[in-house]
């Protein structure tokens, strides 16, 4: 069983608007015997650190980036489904941006041949109404898990055969001098989101970097009524 972390940062400008989400993944019982040896995770240089805990771990950490423009992400705007009733633009980009990095890091695995069958995954709070929220996790648990799956049977790599999301869970911010595990393991996403603004693109061992820009807009514009393969 693993756990997947997540946490997301933002740079806006008078243009746009630039989402950055870290998601990590690590196996239950290394992290759990990691952080009763080790509350402190990382030192500084951040990057090099956590890039050093990930291999002691036999983890890896993806990092996505999407810039947008106001024409796509639009303070204030609203955007609804057939299973969700209202949603603000910004979270919708927000969930957008959650899929698409658990893929790109799923994928990753499978490209570094790791096996996993459960993955918890935890992230920072969000204010979704209970419809979103639900939507959100039945993609992650349905469509997700089904596009990880036929990659790997179509090109005949024998990992993520029972592959599955078990839970998607909101972990609040430490109220107390000591954190839980679920914390920490956000904690390190967070500081990942952080240390990437000066760190993009550089080359790491455990950690990826990815650009989802043109998916997520391509996505979300479905609700402007343009088809994705619309430029």
């Amino acid at each position: 069983m693993h756990y997947l972390f997540l946490d997301e940062s933002y740079s806006a400008t008078p243009s746009g608007t630039t989402v950055t989400v870290a998601a990590w993944t690590v196996e239950q019982t290394a992290f759990d015997a990691y952080v009763s040896r080790n509350r402190r995770l990382y030192r500084a240089p951040l990057m090099d650190s956590i890039n050093s805990m990930l291999e002691a771990l036999g983890a890896w950490a993806l990092i996505a980036r999407g810039s947008f423009e106001n024409g796509t992400y639009r303070i204030g705007e609203r955007d609804s489904t057939d299973d969700i009733g209202d949603m603000a633009r910004a979270d919708n980009v927000w969930s957008q941006c959650v899929i698409f990095a658990t893929g790109m890091l799923i994928k990753e695995l499978i490209r570094q041949n790791v096996d996993v069958d459960i993955i918890d995954i935890y992230h920072d709070p969000k204010t979704l109404k209970h419809d979103h929220a639900d939507a959100l996790a039945g993609t992650l648990r349905g469509i997700v898990v089904s596009l990880a799956k036929q990659f790997t049977s179509d090109r005949k790599i024998p990992v993520m055969e029972n592959l599955s999301i078990r839970r998607v869970e909101a972990i609040g911010k430490p109220t107390k001098p000591a954190p839980t595990q679920y914390q920490l393991g956000i904690r390190v996403a967070d500081r990942l989101c952080a240390a990437s603004q000066k760190n993009w693109g550089q080359a790491y061992s455990r950690i990826v970097h990815r650009d989802m820009s043109d998916l997520v807009r391509r996505t979300v514009q479905q609700f402007d009524g343009k088809p994705f393969s619309s430029d």
